[in-house]
């Protein structure tokens, strides 16, 4: 009887045993499975945050470069003159009136000061211009026949 109770004892001892180490080994690819997951997870946020960066980096580019294609004369030392083709016209803010442009009226205006001919040069027209024959006036032009 003793020896029966100690059969059926170490019989419940070993469906523990074995019980355990299935428990054990389950628990092992549950561990595994989560680090799996942990370091999933860890590269999906190094990659959400290399991203994050990156569109930061692009949004501030985009930003400088709108800013560039944006600036004209009125915001940069370019000259109205340099102006590109569609870009706003200057407004003109003077209000017209009936007055003639000018000085005051009766005044004599202050001209350049013409220069007397000093010098005066005559060149000679080429050899092959001299022969007239080969001259002809049309309207406000004169064409030469080479041949």
């Amino acid at each position: 009887m003793v020896t029966d109770l100690y059969h059926e004892c170490q019989k419940e001892l070993d469906r523990k045993d074995r019980l355990i180490a299935k428990l054990k080994k389950e628990n092992l690819e549950v561990v595994r499975q989560r680090d799996e997951a942990l370091d999933k997870c860890r590269d999906m946020r190094r990659e959400f945050y290399r991203v994050g960066a990156e569109l930061e980096k692009e949004k501030g580019l985009n930003q400088k470069l709108t800013a560039q294609v944006n600036m004209d004369f009125e915001n940069s030392s370019i000259p109205s003159s340099q102006q590109k083709p569609g870009r706003k016209k200057i407004p003109n803010s003077r209000v017209k009136t009936d007055r003639t442009p000018g000085g005051q009226p009766g005044h004599a205006g202050h001209r350049r000061k013409l220069h007397a001919v000093t010098e005066t040069h005559e060149i000679p027209a080429p050899a092959k211009y001299l022969d007239s024959s080969r001259l002809s006036i049309i309207g406000k032009g004169i064409i030469y026949f080479s041949g």
